[in-house]
């Protein structure tokens, strides 16, 4: 293809796509002060309000920042010990990567499910 079709075929693609397609993303560390609900609703109001992520619901990415926090302070102590599966737990709860609209729909179920736990102190 030579420069000039690549350049319009580009233009073309670009024009099209439309701000939706474009999917946001942020890291964030798993703060102990996400354990708390109410800190999560209030964080996740924030990023949504702030147009950091888009496309999920204020109780959805609440749930999802809960979850991660809440893995990440269980799997601490025992990953410092180094025992795999918290290890391994631990590197994936944190940091809490975060895409607009959400995760898989299975994680975003099991976050939900945990949500509606008791709180952990």
């Amino acid at each position: 293809m030579r420069l000039k079709e690549h350049l319009f075929h580009s233009w073309c693609y670009s024009s099209f796509m439309s701000e939706k397609s474009i999917r946001k993303t942020m890291s964030l560390p798993a703060e102990i002060a996400l354990v708390s609900k109410k800190n999560c609703i209030e964080r996740a109001e924030k990023i949504l309000r702030n147009g950091e992520i888009t496309d999920m619901s204020v109780t959805g990415l609440a749930a999802e920042l809960y979850f991660h926090a809440c893995m990440s302070k269980i799997s601490d102590p025992f990953a410092k010990r180094h025992i795999p599966v918290f290890t391994w737990l631990k590197k994936h709860a944190d940091p809490i990567d975060l895409v607009s609209g959400g995760d898989t729909l299975f994680r975003r179920i099991i976050f939900r499910l945990y949500w509606y736990l008791p709180e952990i102190h």
